[in-house]
């Protein structure tokens, strides 16, 4: 089997952003095939890599769940979640990698997700996931380093589906 995880952009050391894409295989629709998913990790002061186990340990375990993804990043022993939803499924997915074996250590889990700013700003009243482009601000504004490569970079559910 070989590593999928693959590196588009490392932006460190000027911003502690690196952007990495997944395939993603899609059943049914326009897009059916290998997809590749856009998303950002969003490092701390020493680079803790042991956040790419906690992302393929949901890939293997629940690939699904990275289609709401926009970005993971861990700061001080914690697991941070930026996605466009949260279902019940996806935060077992992620409390289970956050543990043994694949962090060596139980890092919780803290979800930022998409809908929590649409509610504070009363944005769009009946947001579709067609819709998600059209909201200028997925996170709130103390994200806004990541509201900026989401538009730049076309990461998470919103960006066009490349071929892998």
């Amino acid at each position: 089997m070989s590593y999928p995880l693959r590196v588009v952009h490392d932006l460190r050391p000027a911003l502690p952003w690196t952007i990495y894409s997944l395939p993603i295989k899609i059943e049914h629709g326009p897009d059916s095939g290998a997809c590749e998913h856009r998303f950002a990790v969003k490092w701390d002061e020493d680079n803790d890599e042991r956040i790419h186990a906690a992302v393929l340990d949901v890939y293997f375990r629940r690939p699904e769940t990275l289609l709401n993804l926009y970005a993971v990043g861990e700061r001080k022993g914690s697991l941070t979640i930026w996605a466009a939803v949260f279902p019940v499924a996806d935060q077992k997915a992620w409390a289970a990698a956050s543990r043994i074996p694949a962090i060596l250590d139980d890092w919780p889990v803290s979800p930022i997700n998409l809908n929590s700013e649409i509610a504070r700003t009363g944005g769009l009243q009946n947001l579709d996931p067609v819709d998600w482009d059209k909201v200028h601000r997925k996170f709130p504004p103390e994200h806004d380093e990541l509201n900026w490569l989401i538009r730049l970079f076309n990461l998470g559910p919103t960006g066009p589906r490349l071929p892998w």
